[in-house]
């Protein structure tokens, strides 16, 4: 994938998140709307689990931070930080390849562990703990 495939297909994976989650675009990236509601002993809502679709991703904000979170297998979620740790660009998920990726500088990283799949970044993506009650997500 080239990288105008790349930037496309990430602007057309933030629409569909955006539309998915009930979100608003700001600054170019899509923002649950419900990011900033109150803390429970669950963690930060960020939206309801059927928004996410097996195998897709959609994209949030919990204390300013961005994030992604991702539904890799039925009921499996797991969510990152989405700032990429090489130079801060905003990674995002190639369902295609099923990998996070940083359109800045390329760098790689696995859906489901964050973990540095291909650099120049050399560290993880931070994860945030996923847990879903009664159908919302949650992230500490």
């Amino acid at each position: 994938m080239d990288r105008r495939d790349f930037l496309t297909t990430s602007a057309l994976s933030a629409i569909g998140a955006t539309a998915a989650l009930g979100t608003t675009e700001a600054a170019g990236a899509a923002t649950a709307e419900r990011t900033e509601l109150s803390h429970t002993s669950a963690g930060t809502p960020i939206g309801k689990a059927s928004s996410v679709p097996v195998g897709g991703s959609a994209t949030f904000t919990v204390a300013g931070k961005p994030g992604i979170v991702l539904q890799p297998k039925a009921g499996q979620f797991v969510a990152f930080n989405s700032t990429c740790t090489h130079e801060g660009c905003p990674v995002g998920f190639v369902r295609s390849t099923k990998l996070l990726v940083c359109p800045c500088h390329h760098s790689e990283f696995n859906e489901v562990t964050g973990a540095v799949v291909r650099g120049p970044a050399q560290r993880a993506l931070a994860k945030f703990t996923v847990t879903v009650v009664k159908g919302e997500l949650y992230v500490k």
